[in-house]
């Protein structure tokens, strides 16, 4: 840690986040791996709404990615370090 005046830090000014559009998937497949893809039909930034219905104590692993491999399977290397992953339980 350097140590330095604060006061020469300025605030990025930026137009606030707002909801433009609610898309829906377009399909819900598994891959040949058996990963169940919900397929948002492009590459998108947003919030995730949805229902789950399951047994007490299940787990719901949300794993984000941009592109699939030769064989259809999810493809999270050209993400490198920014890894998108939820876990509801």
């Amino acid at each position: 840690m350097i140590p330095h005046s604060k006061t020469i830090l300025v605030p990025q000014e930026n137009e606030p986040v707002t909801k433009i559009e609610f898309i829906k998937p377009v399909q819900l497949w598994h891959t040949p791996d058996g990963e169940l893809v919900l397929d948002m039909g492009q590459n998108m930034v947003g919030w995730l709404l949805f229902e789950v219905r399951g047994q007490a104590g299940q787990t719901v692993e949300l794993i984000h990615a941009e592109v699939l491999d030769s064989q259809g399977n999810f493809y999270r290397e050209n993400i490198r370090a920014a890894q998108q992953l939820f876990n509801i339980r």
